[in-house]
């Protein structure tokens, strides 16, 4: 038998070419059957083990692996010893499979995100894609971070004073912090065995995809302060802990991560904001004499205003100048504790800009007060944009363009804005705006486009249904053609028709034309005498525009029989002429910091013979120099150099101090001669490959090359090494690929309009005058205006002890009195919380603070729930002595605070007096005094207490029918009843027994009410009671702010020592 099981040498195993984990079923035949014994009734064991841990006694098993790697199957038969005698006989044979996922782990971000300014997520998300072979109960995530940013990471849970330090976080589309995503919304792979991807009904899960989509904030700018860039690395790492890899269980798998690179701009300081905290407005109410503290914070413009610039100082400095004050209120009354100083590290070195701590107090009581502070300070100018809008025609595209760091060009495809049918052509970006907004014209719909990356295409203004444009569109039956385009000072927009021939100045938010500027000489439009026509085309066509520092506009004039330069004011005026020689053609004009015109004339007649001329800015020629094929798109650099574009894929730089000229090949093509020509080649047309040229602030070099599709970057300085990008999409038909015109990146408006910061500035110290004011607060005096004290809160006790005290020499003693025995029997002017005063209203009170559950103090009623088995909230903590009594008396509701007064009209008597009352006044004689219809009077029967309030009525004829009164009326008239006036002693009615003077006392009645307070916590009558009992509302008593809240703050200021005696 021994020889038989050593035949065993292979093991049949039946699948397809390739074994994916969780999918591939693995069929394994055993080779050994009872046949291979002699008689066949030999009992054996077939164990197969499959390298996972899984095993089967079947013949023929089928087995799937659940992970991927190789695996050492072996297939045993053992024959038992009771088969021979002998101990087991054991045949083990083995195979190596290789199992694998359809799908690997894998993350990568799609791409990086356009750089955003310092504190504000970018309006473009990053996208991160991944795929995970994990499918279990334990799913796959993602931990975000930032390696190399100057903030610190994002603070979890957040402090008090957290929203000051420099953080850096990443959120999701809604603002919320994440840094580890679990994937819950992801797409399942489902293959069949073969590994064909097919629908949940017939294959098995075998892993999943999923793609994030997150923002990143960061407080501080990747600038450093000499200006150059420390880009921060953004690192997402998928997480794949807890679940099989290769086999095995990973616990720390950290290998699977992807990096990409990204910038922070900074905001430049533009105002002050004064607050509590940086967010928190200052207090409508502040007290007289208390430590007010508040915060000076520094702030850019809209629409970033509340962004708190934390990079701010660059580094440590005392400001030149800064002032602090309070309006309404004079400078001798008011006290700051120190002068404002903005620093950007403390004594430990922890980050500390963007704000001033400090406090003030003032002396007096104040309405509309306000905090202003303002001042003068260095700061260091960084560049401003780090990227520029290019045109991609071919494909109707504009393009975003920025940089990863210094050297790197990227093109971001998030950044990507199609305008179906358009080409544009000129493009010009407008300076300091944190948008990234640019103007650009479209020659071949008429249109004028503003584009920016947090908006993309926000106005669209259709010359041709411009009524000055559609007249010339009609009479001619071609566009007005919008080519050149410039900003002047003011950041107008001004775009030159070519084929009109005039130059338009537009309002940048409606699109009108506020002025229209036709060169004046000979034209055959709108009336003017003029030339014919050139082949069908006007001899004026307006190509390019540009703005000197004046703000005088310069418009260049292309035609092979038309070439010349007019210089116009802003308001349209001409000024001059420049009068060019006869197919020279300017194709692009300039003006330097010096306000010099440069113009690149192509002279496409002889094609060798181009020229880069310079003027002054009256018009006279300064140089020319010449042989330059075909030169076209020109820049200027930081130091006044003009680089520009010429033959086939070349730029020149001319060096303005010394004359040079120094020539580079911009193009991934390299000729052994200028090919450039009109005429096609070898099926290839060599016109100029090159599609536009730019500075950037960086003082780099942008040129386009319009056959290749690439974006080449270039060191004005160092021009040798070159970074490069390609666009996609693009097409050989170069013709109608990359280009763009004028001033994409904006440096030129910067270097003729910021003559207060040069370029030449950049990277150092400039004078900025910030300021800013707080919200209207008013002064109050609490003793003044908001001080209580409750009903037995009044004793005197030293003066009752000085009452008793017989002696005269200690009775006379003020000392003693005031500073010994005040301190501890109290007073009427004393704290309530004195020991004798304490007592005093503890013992007056006792029953109001203890039994009324109304009235009752906080402790006692958390005695009465616990006592009746009530829940109640917790409030019984150990305050301050201050804060307790508080607590006791503004717990009580409003309306028992609130004073009940005594409003009785018929205050008669005072303890059996006749006559005492306040409403009783002089006792009439009743046998003379005549007495008045409607008169109050008040009746009291003789020898007794009772006392009435009566009106008397007027007296009717009836009067004469009574014979105790008849006689007292006989001398009256008839004709005279009713009586208005009458003797008191003939009075009757309302039931009086007459007459009047046998049976009554009759008195003057006195109007008014008594007004004291019968009831209310608080002693309303107390003078030291200086809050006004006339609440408006309940909403006043208990708001945030209102009367509660601010007697509670009065407290707390005074408890921590912050009033000042």
């Amino acid at each position: 038998m021994s020889n038989i099981l050593d035949n065993l040498t292979s093991i049949s195993v039946d699948h397809t070419s390739t074994i994916y984990a969780k999918a591939t079923p693995v069929t394994f035949t055993g080779i050994f059957t009872s046949n291979h014994i002699s008689g066949g009734n030999v009992p054996y064991q077939e164990i197969w083990q499959f390298g996972d841990g899984d095993y089967s006694y079947d013949h023929t098993p089928t087995h799937t692996f659940n992970s991927k790697g190789i695996y050492e199957v072996s297939y045993s038969i053992v024959i038992p010893n009771s088969a021979n005698g002998h101990n087991d006989e054991v045949k083990t044979i083995f195979t190596t499979l290789s199992v694998y996922n359809y799908i690997e782990d894998n993350i990568r971000w799609v791409d990086g995100a356009p750089s955003t300014y310092q504190s504000v997520p970018q309006n473009i998300p990053f996208i991160i894609q991944l795929s995970s072979s994990c499918v279990d109960d334990i799913l796959p995530s993602v931990k975000l971070y930032s390696r190399g940013s100057k903030s610190q990471p994002w603070q979890e849970p957040q402090q008090k004073w957290s929203h000051l330090k420099p953080q850096w976080k990443f959120t999701d589309l809604s603002g919320n912090t994440i840094h580890d995503i679990v994937i819950s919304d992801y797409t399942p792979i489902i293959i069949d065995r073969y590994g064909n991807r097919v629908s949940p009904s017939i294959g098995t899960i075998v892993g999943l995809s999923a793609e994030i989509e997150c923002l990143y904030v960061d407080d501080l700018p990747s600038q450093n302060l000499d200006n150059s860039i420390s880009p921060i690395t953004l690192v997402a790492t998928l997480v794949t802990s807890s679940y099989n890899v290769d086999g095995n269980v990973s616990y720390a798998n950290s290998d699977i991560s992807s990096e990409t690179v990204h910038t922070i701009k900074s905001l430049t300081p533009d105002h002050l904001k004064i607050t509590v905290n940086g967010i928190t407005p200052l207090n409508d109410i502040i007290w007289k004499n208390a430590y007010t503290p508040y915060m000076v914070t520094v702030h850019p413009a809209a629409p970033y205003q509340d962004v708190i610039l934390k990079s701010f100082p660059l580094e440590n400095f005392i400001v030149n100048s800064f002032n602090q004050s309070v309006t309404n209120i004079p400078a001798s009354s008011v006290t700051f504790t120190d002068t404002i100083q903005l620093d950007r590290y403390d004594d430990d070195g922890f980050d500390v800009g963007g704000y001033y701590r400090g406090a003030f107090y003032s002396s007096v009581s104040a309405n509309t007060a306000c905090v202003l502070a303002n001042g003068v300070v260095m700061y260091s100018v960084l560049a401003e944009p780090f990227g520029a809008w290019v045109s991609n025609p071919k494909y109707n595209q504009l393009v975003y363009l920025t940089v990863k760091d210094l050297q790197t060009i990227q093109e971001f495809t998030s950044s990507v804005y199609t305008i179906p049918n358009s080409q544009i052509y000129g493009i010009v970006r407008v300076p300091g705006d944190i948008n990234d907004t640019s103007w650009c014209t479209d020659p071949a719909n008429d249109t004028v486009y503003r584009v920016s990356r947090n908006f993309g295409i926000d106005r669209t203004f259709n010359l041709s249904t411009y009524p000055e444009c559609s007249a010339f569109i009609y009479d001619n039956d071609f566009g007005v053609t919008p080519t050149g385009i410039a900003l002047d000072s003011n950041k107008n927009v001004w775009v030159t028709l070519f084929d009109a021939g005039s130059t338009i100045k537009l309002d940048t938010d409606t699109g009108s034309i506020l002025c229209n500027i036709y060169p004046p000489v000979q034209s055959t439009y709108l009336s003017v005498p003029g030339v014919s026509g050139f082949g069908g085309e006007y001899t004026v066509q307006a190509n390019k525009v540009d703005i000197d520092k004046l703000d005088n506009v310069w418009v260049s004039y292309s035609h092979p029989l038309s070439s010349f330069i007019c210089k116009y004011s802003n308001t349209g005026t001409f000024i001059s002429k420049i009068d060019l020689p006869i197919y020279s053609q300017p194709h692009d004009i300039i003006i330097d910091g010096g306000n010099n015109l440069w113009v690149t004339l192509t002279n496409e007649s002889t094609g060798t013979n181009g020229t880069l001329m310079k003027f002054s800015n009256d018009c006279t020629q300064l140089s020319a120099i010449s042989g330059f094929r075909v030169p076209s798109y020109i820049t200027l650099d930081f130091n006044q150099n003009p680089w520009f574009i010429h033959g086939y894929n070349y730029i020149t730089k001319i060096n303005t101090n010394t004359g040079s000229t120094t020539t580079y090949l911009m193009s991934s093509t390299t000729l052994s001669t200028d090919p450039i020509s009109s005429v096609i080649i070898n099926d290839r047309l060599y016109d100029q490959e090159l599609g536009g040229i730019s500075c950037d602030w960086f003082n780099r070099i942008w040129v386009l090359n319009s056959y290749d599709n690439r974006v080449y970057m270039v060191a004005a300085d160092a021009p040798e090494s070159r970074s490069e990008v390609q666009i996609s999409p693009y097409s050989n038909d170069f013709r109608y690929s990359l280009q763009g015109s004028g001033d994409w990146h904006g440096l030129q408006w910067y270097n003729k309009f910021q003559s207060s910061s040069p370029l030449s500035a950049i990277g150092s110290d400039v004078t900025i005058s910030l300021s800013g004011i707080s919200n209207i607060f008013s002064v109050k005096d609490f003793e003044s205006e908001y001080d209580i004290r409750k009903i037995n809160e009044d004793f005197d006790g030293v003066n009752k002890i000085r009452d008793i005290t017989l002696q005269p020499n200690i009775n006379r003693n003020d000392i003693l009195f005031s500073n010994i025995i005040a301190p501890i029997a109290g007073s009427y002017d004393g704290d309530p919380l004195i020991l004798g005063n304490a007592i005093y209203e503890k013992i007056a009170n006792f029953v109001g603070n203890h039994g009324d559950v109304d009235t009752c103090n906080i402790q006692q009623l958390q005695s009465l729930h616990q006592l009746i088995n009530i829940p109640i909230d917790q409030y019984n903590f150990s305050y301050p002595s201050d804060i307790k009594r508080l607590m006791d008396i503004l717990s009580v509701s409003l309306c028992k605070l609130k004073p009940t007064r005594d409003l009785k009209s018929k205050d008669f008597k005072q303890y059996n007096v006749a006559g005492s009352g306040k409403n009783i006044g002089k006792l009439l004689d009743t046998t003379t005094y005549i007495a008045s219809a409607g008169q109050n009077v008040v009746f009291n029967i003789k020898y007794s207490n009772n006392y009435e309030k009566i009106e008397l009525t007027p007296i009717t004829v009836d009067v004469l029918q009574s014979p105790t009164l008849s006689s007292t009326y006989s001398n009256y008239p008839l004709s005279s009843f009713p009586l208005s006036s009458f003797p008191l002693s003939g009075y009757t009615g309302w039931g009086l027994d007459v007459p009047i003077a046998n049976y009554y006392y009759v008195y003057e009645y006195v109007s008014g009410t008594d007004n004291t307070q019968v009831g209310g916590i608080i002693d309303w009558e107390n003078t030291h009671t200086t809050l006004n009992e006339n609440i408006s509302s309940i909403d006043d008593w208990y708001k945030d702010g209102g009367i509660v809240d601010l007697i509670f703050n009065y407290y707390i200021f005074k408890g921590l020592g912050l009033i000042r005696d």
